[in-house]
């Protein structure tokens, strides 16, 4: 923990050295998606994607929304998007069973975006393992409904997390892929990928946002003074489409050091993985 303290400091230290980058805590809606089916017990026995979830849950900043889908071959459990404050608790009482249904979690995480009322910067995570399990005879679906729905596309970001063996191929259709030795791994991983698109997000509006200029009385009037009216007659000139100048912009002084923010950022991520590998071979 100390290490990665060490290594985003520099980061925080550049972002924020001059004047305030962000007026409050900067956060990202969330929608979590909770593989609850009865494969579970065996690969979870001791619940740690749930353990990981709720964790995620309570450290979320304030103002953040969150929305919870727990899936086995139906919903199982739906949580509307909302302020965290409770929904950890509820989250730690679900339970693992049934079938496996991933596009008809997909389906629903839509209808969440899709009827949000203006979501913030929002990021998806999904907790699967990515195979799927139907019984026709329960939910009149086929694998292959399953499999259809699970590539649809929810228009934003997609982060999905499994844990040892995982059907890669259907995950990365989803979105990007983590994948966890080891179930314990799992709170670590989400929540850093939550901090790492809040930070990435709100890095993007402050670079695509422009500052105003304040408007200089003063100077306007010292040296753009009004013609008279002999210069209007001469050039044709009515006062009725002569306009002030328009306010400029100009862009935050702090782009630079954002610049470089985001350069250290990817620097980061891809020593990060490097030394996942490494520590996963030795």
């Amino acid at each position: 923990m100390k290490i990665k303290l060490l290594i985003f400091l520099p980061v925080f230290l550049l972002i924020f050295s001059s004047t305030p980058v962000f007026a409050d805590e900067p956060f990202s809606d969330l929608i979590l998606i909770i593989d609850v089916s009865g494969t579970k017990r065996t690969t979870d026995p001791n619940r740690e994607a749930l353990n990981a979830a709720a964790y995620l849950i309570d450290m979320l900043p304030e103002g953040a929304r969150v929305g919870v889908i727990g899936f086995s071959g139906r919903i199982e459990y739906l949580l509307p998007l909302q302020s965290g404050y409770g929904l950890p608790r509820q989250v730690l009482e679900f339970e693992y069973r049934g079938f496996t249904d991933i596009g008809l979690a997909i389906r629903r995480a839509a209808e969440m975006i899709n009827t949000a009322d203006r979501l913030i910067n929002p990021v998806v995570i999904l907790l699967t393992d990515g195979f799927i399990s139907i019984s026709p005879s329960v939910t009149n679906r086929t694998a292959e409904d399953s499999f259809d729905d699970a590539l649809y596309d929810l228009g934003v970001p997609v982060h999905v997390v499994g844990v040892g063996e995982v059907n890669y191929g259907l995950l990365q259709l989803i979105g990007e892929v983590h994948i966890a030795n080891y179930p314990s791994q799992l709170s670590e991983i989400i929540s850093s990928i939550y901090t790492s698109h809040v930070i990435y997000t709100h890095l993007q509006d402050l670079l695509t946002t422009p500052e105003p200029i304040e408007y200089d009385e003063e100077y306007h009037e010292e040296y753009h003074e009004e013609p008279d009216e002999a210069y209007y007659e001469e050039h044709e000139y009515h006062e009725d489409y002569h306009e002030e100048p328009e306010e400029e912009y100009h862009p935050s002084p702090n782009r630079h050091n954002i610049l470089i923010g985001l350069a250290l950022i990817s620097a980061i991520s891809a020593a990060v993985t490097v030394l996942r590998l490494v520590k996963a071979v030795t």
